[in-house]
């Protein structure tokens, strides 16, 4: 598919070109909204949670591990658990 939305590359630039803090040994797996957050997987193999201003925060170990976490959450779900979480800090 074209869309931008499911191209690693284009996603990933999207996020660079946006944010200056952006890491760029990361690449983005999955976004939640060019302005919520993104998941990441930086060079160490590491999943981690991209938020723009806000930088990294850990999740998973492997991308394995952060697949087999999704199956079991829907997007609605961790995107409300996330911005619940953001708005505790």
């Amino acid at each position: 598919d074209d869309d931008p939305n499911y191209s690693v590359l284009d996603r990933t630039q999207d996020f660079r070109d946006a944010y200056p803090d952006f890491p760029m040994d990361c690449y983005a797996i999955e976004s939640f909204g060019l302005d919520n957050f993104v998941m990441v997987q930086k060079s160490d193999g590491k999943i981690y949670k991209y938020a723009p201003k806000e930088g990294l925060a850990y999740f998973a170990n492997s991308l394995a591990e952060y697949l087999n976490f999704r199956v079991e959450k829907p997007y609605d779900e961790i995107l409300g658990e996330f911005i619940a979480k953001d708005s505790n800090d």
